[in-house]
Protein backbone atom coordinates (compact mmCIF):
# COMPACT_ATOMS: atom_id res chain seq x y z
CA UNK A 1 0.00 0.00 0.00
CA UNK A 2 1.30 3.44 -0.96
CA UNK A 3 0.32 7.10 -1.11
CA UNK A 4 -2.52 7.69 -3.57
CA UNK A 5 -3.64 4.07 -3.64
CA UNK A 6 -7.32 3.15 -3.79
CA UNK A 7 -8.05 1.09 -0.68
CA UNK A 8 -11.20 -0.89 0.04
CA UNK A 9 -12.56 -3.01 2.85
CA UNK A 10 -15.58 -5.30 2.96
CA UNK A 11 -18.21 -4.26 5.48
CA UNK A 12 -20.91 -6.87 5.36
CA UNK A 13 -23.10 -6.30 2.30
CA UNK A 14 -21.12 -3.36 0.91
CA UNK A 15 -17.51 -2.26 0.28
CA UNK A 16 -16.06 0.91 1.80
CA UNK A 17 -13.40 2.91 -0.09
CA UNK A 18 -10.67 5.42 0.76
CA UNK A 19 -7.50 7.11 -0.51
CA UNK A 20 -4.26 5.95 1.10
CA UNK A 21 -2.05 8.75 2.44
CA UNK A 22 0.87 6.33 2.68
CA UNK A 23 1.60 6.95 6.37
CA UNK A 24 -0.87 4.66 8.08
CA UNK A 25 -3.78 7.01 7.42
CA UNK A 26 -6.45 7.34 4.74
CA UNK A 27 -8.94 9.95 3.55
CA UNK A 28 -12.42 8.49 3.60
CA UNK A 29 -16.01 9.64 3.17
CA UNK A 30 -17.22 8.11 6.41
CA UNK A 31 -20.11 8.32 8.83
CA UNK A 32 -19.76 8.23 12.60
CA UNK A 33 -15.99 8.80 12.58
CA UNK A 34 -14.57 10.99 15.36
CA UNK A 35 -18.01 11.27 16.89
CA UNK A 36 -19.58 12.74 13.76
CA UNK A 37 -23.14 11.97 12.77
CA UNK A 38 -23.15 13.04 9.12
CA UNK A 39 -20.91 11.34 6.57
CA UNK A 40 -17.84 13.56 6.23
CA UNK A 41 -14.61 13.52 4.26
CA UNK A 42 -11.93 13.10 6.91
CA UNK A 43 -8.58 11.56 7.77
CA UNK A 44 -8.73 8.22 9.58
CA UNK A 45 -6.19 5.63 10.64
CA UNK A 46 -5.98 2.25 8.92
CA UNK A 47 -7.48 0.72 12.05
CA UNK A 48 -10.48 3.05 12.08
CA UNK A 49 -11.07 2.60 8.36
CA UNK A 50 -10.72 -1.19 8.32
CA UNK A 51 -12.48 -1.94 11.62
CA UNK A 52 -10.39 -5.08 11.91
CA UNK A 53 -11.11 -6.33 8.39
CA UNK A 54 -8.49 -6.96 5.65
CA UNK A 55 -7.54 -3.99 3.48
CA UNK A 56 -7.31 -4.42 -0.29
CA UNK A 57 -5.65 -2.26 -2.96
CA UNK A 58 -8.03 -1.64 -5.88
CA UNK A 59 -6.56 -1.26 -9.37
CA UNK A 60 -8.82 1.64 -10.39
CA UNK A 61 -8.11 4.21 -13.15
CA UNK A 62 -5.82 7.10 -12.20
CA UNK A 63 -5.21 10.30 -14.16
CA UNK A 64 -2.97 11.96 -11.57
CA UNK A 65 0.32 11.26 -9.85
CA UNK A 66 0.19 9.73 -6.38
CA UNK A 67 0.92 12.99 -4.53
CA UNK A 68 -1.74 14.82 -6.58
CA UNK A 69 -4.32 12.16 -5.74
CA UNK A 70 -3.57 12.56 -2.04
CA UNK A 71 -3.78 16.36 -2.30
CA UNK A 72 -7.13 16.15 -4.10
CA UNK A 73 -8.44 13.94 -1.31
CA UNK A 74 -7.12 16.25 1.41
CA UNK A 75 -8.65 19.28 -0.34
CA UNK A 76 -12.11 17.84 0.36
CA UNK A 77 -11.67 17.46 4.13
CA UNK A 78 -14.85 18.55 5.88
CA UNK A 79 -17.18 18.02 2.90
CA UNK A 80 -20.63 16.73 3.92
CA UNK A 81 -22.40 16.27 0.58
CA UNK A 82 -22.63 12.48 0.80
CA UNK A 83 -25.30 10.72 -1.25
CA UNK A 84 -25.60 6.95 -1.40
CA UNK A 85 -26.38 6.86 -5.13
CA UNK A 86 -24.55 9.90 -6.52
CA UNK A 87 -21.73 10.89 -4.16
CA UNK A 88 -20.70 7.97 -1.95
CA UNK A 89 -17.24 6.88 -0.76
CA UNK A 90 -16.45 5.14 -4.06
CA UNK A 91 -17.53 8.18 -6.10
CA UNK A 92 -15.18 10.26 -3.93
CA UNK A 93 -12.19 7.96 -4.44
CA UNK A 94 -12.88 7.76 -8.17
CA UNK A 95 -12.92 11.57 -8.40
CA UNK A 96 -9.65 11.87 -6.45
CA UNK A 97 -7.88 9.44 -8.78
CA UNK A 98 -9.43 10.09 -12.19
CA UNK A 99 -11.46 13.30 -12.01
CA UNK A 100 -14.67 11.37 -12.67
CA UNK A 101 -17.23 10.23 -10.12
CA UNK A 102 -18.07 6.58 -10.62
CA UNK A 103 -19.25 3.78 -8.36
CA UNK A 104 -19.18 0.19 -9.58
CA UNK A 105 -21.36 -0.78 -6.62
CA UNK A 106 -24.11 1.63 -7.69
CA UNK A 107 -23.71 0.75 -11.37
CA UNK A 108 -24.01 -2.96 -10.57
CA UNK A 109 -27.06 -2.36 -8.40
CA UNK A 110 -28.78 -0.25 -11.06
CA UNK A 111 -27.94 -2.78 -13.80
CA UNK A 112 -29.26 -5.69 -11.75
CA UNK A 113 -32.41 -3.78 -10.84
CA UNK A 114 -32.90 -2.78 -14.46
CA UNK A 115 -32.55 -6.37 -15.67
CA UNK A 116 -35.09 -7.63 -13.17
CA UNK A 117 -37.50 -4.81 -13.85
CA UNK A 118 -37.13 -5.17 -17.63
CA UNK A 119 -38.34 -8.77 -17.43
CA UNK A 120 -41.40 -7.61 -15.52
CA UNK A 121 -41.86 -4.62 -17.81
CA UNK A 122 -41.96 -6.83 -20.90
CA UNK A 123 -45.41 -8.02 -19.86
CA UNK A 124 -46.63 -4.44 -19.55
CA UNK A 125 -46.00 -3.72 -23.22
CA UNK A 126 -49.31 -5.36 -24.12
CA UNK A 127 -51.33 -3.44 -21.52
CA UNK A 128 -53.48 -0.41 -22.16
CA UNK A 129 -50.87 1.86 -20.61
CA UNK A 130 -48.23 0.49 -22.96
CA UNK A 131 -50.46 0.95 -26.01
CA UNK A 132 -51.13 4.52 -24.93
CA UNK A 133 -47.39 5.11 -24.50
CA UNK A 134 -46.64 3.80 -27.98
CA UNK A 135 -48.99 6.42 -29.42
CA UNK A 136 -47.32 9.26 -27.50
CA UNK A 137 -44.85 11.45 -29.37
CA UNK A 138 -42.74 12.89 -26.53
CA UNK A 139 -40.44 11.30 -23.97
CA UNK A 140 -42.44 12.73 -21.10
CA UNK A 141 -45.80 11.43 -22.30
CA UNK A 142 -44.32 7.98 -23.04
CA UNK A 143 -42.90 7.59 -19.57
CA UNK A 144 -45.89 9.17 -17.89
CA UNK A 145 -48.30 6.79 -19.58
CA UNK A 146 -46.19 3.81 -18.59
CA UNK A 147 -46.39 4.88 -14.95
CA UNK A 148 -50.09 5.66 -14.67
CA UNK A 149 -50.64 2.32 -12.96
CA UNK A 150 -48.04 3.06 -10.25
CA UNK A 151 -48.30 6.38 -8.40
CA UNK A 152 -49.40 9.86 -9.60
CA UNK A 153 -46.50 11.73 -8.01
CA UNK A 154 -44.06 9.97 -10.35
CA UNK A 155 -45.48 12.12 -13.15
CA UNK A 156 -44.08 15.18 -11.39
CA UNK A 157 -40.76 13.37 -10.99
CA UNK A 158 -40.74 12.70 -14.75
CA UNK A 159 -41.31 16.37 -15.46
CA UNK A 160 -38.43 17.38 -13.18
CA UNK A 161 -36.18 14.74 -14.76
CA UNK A 162 -36.98 15.86 -18.30
CA UNK A 163 -36.45 19.51 -17.35
CA UNK A 164 -33.04 18.73 -15.84
CA UNK A 165 -32.00 16.73 -18.90
CA UNK A 166 -33.17 19.47 -21.27
CA UNK A 167 -31.40 22.15 -19.25
CA UNK A 168 -28.14 20.17 -19.26
CA UNK A 169 -28.42 19.77 -23.04
CA UNK A 170 -29.06 23.47 -23.47
CA UNK A 171 -25.91 24.19 -21.48
CA UNK A 172 -23.89 22.16 -23.96
CA UNK A 173 -23.49 18.93 -22.00
CA UNK A 174 -22.99 15.72 -23.96
CA UNK A 175 -26.13 13.65 -24.57
CA UNK A 176 -25.14 10.85 -22.17
CA UNK A 177 -24.14 13.31 -19.45
CA UNK A 178 -27.38 15.25 -19.88
CA UNK A 179 -29.35 12.01 -19.64
CA UNK A 180 -27.52 10.95 -16.47
CA UNK A 181 -28.14 14.39 -15.00
CA UNK A 182 -31.86 13.94 -15.60
CA UNK A 183 -31.74 10.45 -14.11
CA UNK A 184 -29.98 11.75 -11.03
CA UNK A 185 -32.74 14.30 -10.52
CA UNK A 186 -35.43 11.67 -11.16
CA UNK A 187 -34.01 9.13 -8.74
CA UNK A 188 -33.25 11.78 -6.12
CA UNK A 189 -36.71 13.29 -6.31
CA UNK A 190 -38.30 9.84 -6.08
CA UNK A 191 -36.22 8.95 -3.03
CA UNK A 192 -37.04 12.29 -1.37
CA UNK A 193 -40.77 11.95 -1.91
CA UNK A 194 -40.72 8.33 -0.80
CA UNK A 195 -38.77 9.22 2.34
CA UNK A 196 -41.23 11.98 3.24
CA UNK A 197 -44.09 9.54 2.74
CA UNK A 198 -42.80 6.44 4.52
CA UNK A 199 -39.22 6.96 5.67
CA UNK A 200 -36.29 4.83 4.41
CA UNK A 201 -38.59 2.03 3.27
CA UNK A 202 -40.63 4.51 1.26
CA UNK A 203 -37.46 5.94 -0.28
CA UNK A 204 -36.30 2.48 -1.39
CA UNK A 205 -39.73 1.65 -2.80
CA UNK A 206 -39.94 4.98 -4.64
CA UNK A 207 -36.51 4.50 -6.25
CA UNK A 208 -37.61 0.99 -7.27
CA UNK A 209 -40.73 2.38 -8.94
CA UNK A 210 -38.65 5.06 -10.63
CA UNK A 211 -36.25 2.40 -11.97
CA UNK A 212 -39.23 0.39 -13.19
CA UNK A 213 -40.55 3.42 -15.06
CA UNK A 214 -37.15 3.97 -16.65
CA UNK A 215 -37.03 0.36 -17.83
CA UNK A 216 -40.58 0.48 -19.21
CA UNK A 217 -39.94 3.79 -20.92
CA UNK A 218 -36.79 2.43 -22.51
CA UNK A 219 -38.57 -0.72 -23.68
CA UNK A 220 -41.47 1.24 -25.11
CA UNK A 221 -39.24 3.74 -26.86
CA UNK A 222 -37.21 0.94 -28.42
CA UNK A 223 -40.39 -0.73 -29.62
CA UNK A 224 -41.72 2.50 -31.09
CA UNK A 225 -38.49 3.06 -33.02
CA UNK A 226 -38.31 -0.50 -34.37
CA UNK A 227 -39.43 -0.54 -38.04
CA UNK A 228 -42.41 -2.66 -38.98
CA UNK A 229 -41.76 -5.90 -40.86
Amino acid sequence: MARGDHLSVRRGWYTHHAIDLGDGYVVQYGRGVSGGVNATVQVSSYETFSKGRPLEVVDSPASYAAHEIALRALSCIGEQNYHLLWNNCEHFVSWCRSGHRQSQQVDHFMQTASEVVTKVAAGLVVTGAARLALKASSTLSTKAASRVATTPWLLAVDAAQLLAESTASALGREKNIAKRTGQAVGAGASAGIGALTAGPVGAALAVGLWAAGEAVGKALSSGARRPSA
